[in-house]
């Protein structure tokens, strides 16, 4: 099934989102129907035996890295340390 796109369907107000592929509608900010936007966080065990976290868009991309932790439930923790301090963040541009 192929996606609305406003170079080929014509210029609806629709933009993308890079990391899921889904097209917003105009005003509202709101995915397409049918768009599945949830991201996940994946904890693993790396090579040296530490514990990390990725974040994962709704399409797969890997959008974030965590540290390295000693433990899994050290890690799982940092996935709810990034979860509340991402909630409501602005995006500001930093000094140089």
């Amino acid at each position: 099934m192929r996606r609305a796109s406003p170079s080929v369907d014509g210029y609806d107000g629709r933009w993308p989102d890079p990391f899921t592929g889904c097209w917003y509608l105009p005003d509202v900010h709101q995915p397409v129907k049918g768009c599945s936007m949830a991201g996940k966080f994946e904890v693993y065990e790396d090579k040296a035996g530490k514990f990390r976290f990725r974040l994962k868009a709704g399409n797969g991309e890997t959008v974030a890295v965590g540290e390295a932790y000693e433990t899994k439930a050290g890690a799982k923790e940092g996935c709810a340390a990034v979860q509340r301090a991402a909630d409501g963040a602005s995006v500001v541009e930093a000094d140089s």
